[in-house]
């Protein structure tokens, strides 16, 4: 189960969905351990998975996916 949730990123605070173990590390002061897609976080891409959260919010992710082309 995940929920969203704010974190930083850069000096600034994106929402994402995190699982429970994040959930507990944001609440203990922790930061968020990022999926890095190269060189860099992967929220920060221009895909359309770096757009949805991997599905997690947004529209409909089959329609963003057919029209990007992924």
């Amino acid at each position: 189960m995940s929920t969203e949730c704010k974190g930083q990123l850069a000096g600034k605070s994106v929402r994402v969905p995190v699982c429970g173990s994040c959930l507990s590390d944001l609440h203990s002061g922790r930061e968020l351990q990022w999926i890095f897609d190269g060189d860099r976080p992967y929220v920060e891409g221009r895909s359309v998975w770096a757009k949805t959260r991997f599905g997690a919010i947004g529209g409909d992710l089959v329609t963003a996916l057919h029209r990007h082309g992924s």
